[in-house]
């Protein structure tokens, strides 16, 4: 039998079975007890529920300043920005925490401490602090550190880029040069000795 005539009646057999996993409910009527094949169909579609909750990418510190400024320019205060950019920006949910604890009348220091593990927060708090300690003008200022910030973050890539074509040549010469002499020296040597032979 060739390959492709075997392996039709397996898709089958397992798009079927996945079929009746997924169609059995998982409610268990009052009168019967669950047996261990409810329990590996919770397990299973919990699993596969897990997967499909994705978690938005925390958005990096030039865009929440550019955010930021035009939340400013629309008259609302520094604070006010930070409580709008947390509720509307996916991944900047932290930025409430720092919005209340600013509320609450702490530190600027001290609020932002409960973003530290997060690099690209971490950036943005420290590039809004200058604006909020001072009351600098504010959009302008924002605007121009987000130009900044996006240059810093284009160097870095670039830097990276550069590191990764020099950590290749070592790699590629370990296997391509062993090729080389394998496949394209040895058979000339042999042909050359057996002619000379």
């Amino acid at each position: 039998m060739s390959e492709p005539a075997l392996l039709a009646p397996v898709v089958c057999a397992l798009l079927l079975t996945l079929g009746a996993l997924f169609a059995v409910p998982t409610r268990i009527s009052a009168g019967s007890s669950p047996g261990p094949e409810h329990a590996v169909l919770r397990r299973v579609r919990a699993v596969l529920s897990r997967r499909r909750v994705e978690v938005a990418p925390a958005p990096d510190a030039a865009t929440l300043l550019d955010l930021t400024a035009a939340v400013l320019r629309a008259g609302v205060g520094i604070e006010g920005a930070l409580q709008r950019v947390a509720h509307d920006v996916p991944g900047a949910e932290p930025l409430d925490r720092v919005y209340r604890a600013l509320t609450l009348g702490q530190e600027w220091e001290d609020a932002w401490q409960c973003v530290d593990q997060d690099s690209a927060l971490r950036r943005f708090g420290e590039n809004l602090a200058f604006a909020y300690t001072t009351g600098a003008p504010t959009a302008e200022l924002l605007e121009l550190t987000a130009v900044q910030e996006r240059a810093r973050r284009r160097q870095r890539i670039d830097e990276q880029a550069a590191r990764l074509g020099v950590q290749m040549v070592l790699p590629l010469g370990l296997c391509f040069l062993p090729a080389f002499i394998l496949l394209g020296v040895i058979p000339v040597v042999l042909g050359l000795m057996q002619e000379l032979a």
